[in-house]
């Protein structure tokens, strides 16, 4: 639980300081890592089509931090 509460310090630090969108690809990265490219949509014919992937990770508001219940997160 203490993890969570250090991680939202760190993520807050870290949103302050202007290094989210390292944070953000580095997320995407562990996400995206075990993608693999011979499972693709047939598109034109080819194999060599490139293919997009698209992942939406939005956090709108993180309104309550506490001892009792550690985070509460509102994400859509």
């Amino acid at each position: 639980m203490k993890l969570i509460c250090y991680f939202i310090l760190w993520l807050f630090v870290q949103v302050s300081n202007g290094n989210i969108s390292q944070h953000k690809k580095n997320t995407l990265d562990k996400m995206l890592k075990n993608y693999e490219a011979s499972v693709r949509p047939f598109i034109s014919g080819t194999s060599d089509f490139p293919t997009k992937v698209s992942v939406n990770i939005f956090i709108t508001d993180i309104f309550d931090v506490s001892d009792v219940k550690m985070v509460r997160l509102l994400i859509d």
